[in-house]
């Protein structure tokens, strides 16, 4: 798994979403200690998803390092052969996926950005063939009301010829990233963020094929320390304080 990470990060450096460092080593999420829930420590964040949503399997494994979680899909994948059409859009056939993963900020931490990078390639031959990516990625409160907590959507951009037909492997990536540092998310640390992807193949005649998959996905959060404000101490507390210390000298010289 290290390879593939090692992979996510450069992509992601690429898209200047992170950079460019040698990952330590993963922690998996712990699926048994809370029913139905899998929980993963990152460095200032805590990350948690409910496990019953099969769509994310076609995900595979998720990993943390650091503050980024990070998925190898091995069957994320969308083929068409012989004029069958297009092939897509079903949970069935793992080309069709969506999931959610919650991010808690540990205290003394605020949210200030969301990124997420992905991998994958594709193979076209033939006279009447075409293959296709998209998706979209959405952080939000998580657990606040529908259409009146912040929430924030965004199309993936994606990158990579997707049209060359030579029966040659071909990669492309995938990427979008979401600032949340206006006024609106002050005070928010439990986020969840939302990604869904859909590929496609499509081929027409006897002898044509296509097909596109995912290979990997790497979905980044940007912390940082949260900002206290010094509240000045009343004269009273000052003089209460003195207070107390008088009484703990008075009771020691008693003891003595």
């Amino acid at each position: 798994m290290q390879a593939g990470n090692n992979r996510i990060e450069k992509t992601l450096a690429g898209f200047a979403l992170l950079a460019l460092v040698q990952p330590a080593q993963a922690a998996f999420f712990d699926c048994t200690t809370t029913p139905g829930l899998c929980v993963a420590e990152g460095d200032t964040v805590i990350f948690q998803y409910v496990d019953n949503q099969p769509e994310m399997a076609a995900y595979g494994t998720l990993e943390v390092i650091g503050d980024t979680v990070f998925s190898n899909p091995t069957g994320f994948r969308a083929e068409s052969n012989d004029g069958v059409g297009v092939h897509s859009g079903t949970p069935t056939d793992s080309s069709w996926a969506v999931g959610t993963v919650q991010v808690i900020a540990k205290p003394g931490y605020k949210f200030t950005g969301f990124q997420v990078g992905e991998i994958g390639d594709y193979r076209m031959k033939g006279t009447d063939v075409a293959v296709d990516v998209d998706g979209w990625f959405r952080v939000a409160e998580y657990g606040g009301l529908a259409g009146i907590d912040p929430s924030i959507t965004t199309d993936l951009t994606i990158t990579g010829d997707l049209s060359i037909v030579d029966n040659d492997v071909h990669e492309w990536q995938g990427s979008a990233s979401i600032d949340v540092t206006s006024p609106i998310w002050d005070g928010v640390d439990h986020i969840g963020m939302t990604l869904q992807n859909n590929l496609s193949a499509y081929s027409l005649n006897d002898g044509d094929s296509a097909w596109i998959q995912k290979k990997g996905v790497g979905t980044r959060i940007n912390m940082k320390v949260e900002t206290t404000t010094v509240v000045p101490v009343p004269a009273a507390v000052w003089l209460f304080g003195s207070g107390l210390l008088g009484l703990v000298g008075i009771a020691r010289r008693r003891a003595g």
